[in-house]
Parts: structure tokens; sequence; C-alpha cells
């Protein structure tokens, strides 16, 4: 294989490694604006709640209850959502991690090969010694 080969792999796999690490940040993200709006439903459930324990009335303790199912409802489908975001973090960090390897062992060799032409020419330039 001759050097702009090896050079054209190296940038196409530096440009899949980038890629990859650019999904995993966006489900990084993800699973950040999940785990954000599962906070936000505890604190509004507690907020509720908080009023809800001020009043007697009982108008305010059956909203509060038909809220309650609401927000359990919500929250099952948030944790839904968590999981599955989860499982495709855990997906794509093997892929951006596989990418990661291909582009490393391939500059790696290509350090080698770069070495042991230097040599090769060191050795040939000397007039064949070592």
């Amino acid at each position: 294989m001759d050097r702009r080969s090896i050079e054209t792999l190296i940038r196409i796999f530096e440009a899949k490694k980038d890629a990859e690490l650019m999904a995993l940040a966006g489900i990084a993200a993800r699973r950040s604006a999940i785990e954000a709006r599962q906070a936000a439903l505890d604190v509004a459930v507690s907020d509720a709640l908080s009023i809800v324990m001020q009043t007697a009335d009982a108008g305010a303790l059956s909203a509060f209850a038909r809220f309650g199912r609401l927000a359990g409802q919500r929250r099952t489908l948030l944790e839904h959502e968590a999981r599955e975001a989860e499982a495709e973090w855990q997906a794509q960090r093997d892929r951006a991690r596989a990418a990661f390897g291909r582009s490393s062992a391939l500059a790696r060799l290509d350090d080698l090969a770069q070495n042991k032409a230097y040599r090769v020419r060191a050795i040939r330039d000397r007039g064949g010694e070592r």
C-alpha cells in the first residue's frame, strides 16, 4: 500500500472516529435532558404535595390525586426513555471505542512504516552498514 493510500485511510478513520464521538455526545445530551425532565417532574410533584398539605380542600386533594397519576405515568415513560437512551449510549460508546482503536492502530502502523523506511534509507545512505 502506498503512502497516499495510507494517508487517505488515516483521514477516513479520523473522520469516522470524530463522527462516532459526536454521535456519542449527542446521545449523552439526550440522556441529560431526560434526567432533567425527571428531576423537574419530581420537583413539580413535591411542590404540589406541599401546597396540598397546606389546605384541607377536598378539590385540591382530588386534583393532586389526578396529578399524581399523571406524574406516575409520565415517570414511567421517562424511565423507559432513559433505559433506551442508556442502551443507545452504551452501543455508541462501543462504536466510538472501536473507531478510536482503528484510527490509533492505523496511525501507529503508519508511524512504524515511516520509521522503518527512514532506517532503510539511512542504511542505504551509509553504504549498507548497520
